[in-house]
């Protein structure tokens, strides 16, 4: 088939908006183009075409979305010289479909051209889901020069360029979600606050969550009762103030009088840290049961205040006989310091280094066709590397995204294994974890 006509499928694909009904059929398309089966792929895309009429809104944004405070021409800009500079920073520096959010579709048109052609082969595939293939023209090529020309990792540091432009897509995100204008305004003046350039994305949800409840809080009355309990005390002994959480009643015997405690605390004062200190000592001290609620941090944020609380707090240092100390940043980056009496190599903060034969691979899904191919002697030892590697500079930074793990030891959501139906018990030993990868990637 001649380019034109190649061009040709490539705009029709694009002029197709992406829904949750069509995702997997454009994914397919997209899988018959990279394999170079344009009529496959024509013929998917005909099935998928609709009239202009009852097309739904693509949900990529426009420009003139947002207020000023939330648009930064700049930061897009730098991101992408940096990624056009170096492809394989997509492997870790990427945006999946959900949480993309540019401003300038000049720059996503881009970023579409990184993730299937520049950077193709190290993008991680979740990362394409829902991203039709980038629009390539004359202007398209000058923008990427300029950028590249403009941008390189001498003058920024990628890593703190995503952050701050992961942290603005999560407002631009929640801005358009949000049609409140008191709400609204409220994520804006986020960007306001003194401490903002230290916050992280999690504490940016966790900001845009506390300013969405307060002012949920303000139209509504969460119990008529509430406010003669609090200042009077005046509730019933037996069965307490009645809430909107019935497991507070019948578990706790709702809220007391004589075992009823209020603190008030400014923001970032430790609110969260006390309570699980107190949660804590309340129920692996006093072995009680306790209830945690938190209309500010999200269950995986109290999970990992949970743990560090435990691995710290002295009190229980002395129960679990484990005398450590882990920040919640070193738990998440995966950073240890040595052991006591141990030698090893350490970054300036004290860290253990990984050495770079330290490294745990995976390794790439193989089809049918390839399997075959695995299988005949001869051809198992020229191909072998190719069909079953990485390359060894795919594997950049702390966090590498791979089609499949070592089956003998990993770690999974329980949740996630049960819904694949966990492993093959028909397979025994060998090409369990092609299975298995096979399965979640359909899932």
């Amino acid at each position: 088939m001649d380019s034109p006509k190649i061009k040709k499928i490539y705009d029709l694909l694009n002029e197709i908006p992406v829904t949750e009904d069509n995702e997997d059929t454009i994914n397919e398309v997209k899988d018959f183009l990279l394999n170079g089966d344009f009529i496959n792929a024509l013929e998917k895309i005909r099935d998928l075409q609709v009239d202009e009429d009852t097309e739904t809104v693509q949900q990529e944004v426009q420009e003139d979305q947002y207020p000023k405070q939330l648009s930064n021409p700049e930061l897009e800009n730098t991101y992408m010289g940096l990624l056009l500079n170096d492809p394989k920073l997509i492997v870790k520096y990427n945006f999946l479909f959900k949480d993309c959010y540019f401003e300038n579709p000049e720059i996503l048109n881009l970023y579409k051209s990184v993730l299937f052609t520049e950077g193709g082969n190290y993008t991680p595939e979740p990362a394409k889901k829902g991203f039709n293939f980038a629009v390539d023209t004359e202007e398209s090529h000058n923008l990427k020069k300029q950028l590249k020309k403009k941008y390189t990792e001498d003058n920024y540091n990628m890593e703190k360029v995503y952050i701050e432009l992961r942290k603005l897509f999560v407002l631009r995100k929640n801005y358009l979600e949000m049609p409140i204008k008191e709400v609204q305004k409220a994520i804006v003046e986020i960007t306001t606050y003194a401490l903002y350039s230290q916050m992280t994305e999690m504490e940016v949800e966790s900001a845009i969550r506390q300013v969405s409840d307060t002012m949920k809080f303000k139209k509504a009355i969460l119990n008529k009762d509430l406010t003669s309990f609090l200042t009077l005390s005046d509730n019933n002994l037996t069965n307490g103030l009645s809430l909107p959480f019935p497991i507070i009643s019948y578990e706790y015997k709702g809220i007391r009088k004589g075992e009823t405690m209020a603190w008030a605390m400014p923001s970032n004062a430790g609110k969260s840290r006390f309570t699980t200190n107190l949660a804590a000592h309340v129920a692996f001290v006093h072995k009680k049961k306790v209830l945690l609620v938190s209309n500010e941090m999200s269950e995986e944020k109290m999970r990992l205040c949970l743990i560090t609380t435990l691995l710290n707090n002295p009190e229980i240092q002395k129960r679990h006989g484990q005398m450590i100390r882990k920040t919640e940043g070193e738990l998440l980056e995966f950073k240890f310091r040595p052991d006591l009496g141990k030698k090893a190599k350490v970054d300036e903060d004290g860290f253990v280094i990984k050495e770079p034969n330290e490294i745990v691979k995976g390794w790439p899904l193989t089809t049918v066709k390839e399997d075959i191919i695995m299988n005949i002697p001869l051809i198992n030892r020229k191909y072998r590397n190719k069909l079953l590697k990485y390359p060894d500079d795919y594997y950049k930074g702390d966090i590498t995204y791979v089609d499949m793990v070592k089956g003998c030891f990993f770690i999974i959501d329980s949740k996630i294994l049960e819904k694949v139906n966990y492993f093959d018990e028909n397979t025994f030993l060998y090409y369990e974890e092609n299975i298995m990868a096979k399965k979640l990637q359909n899932k």
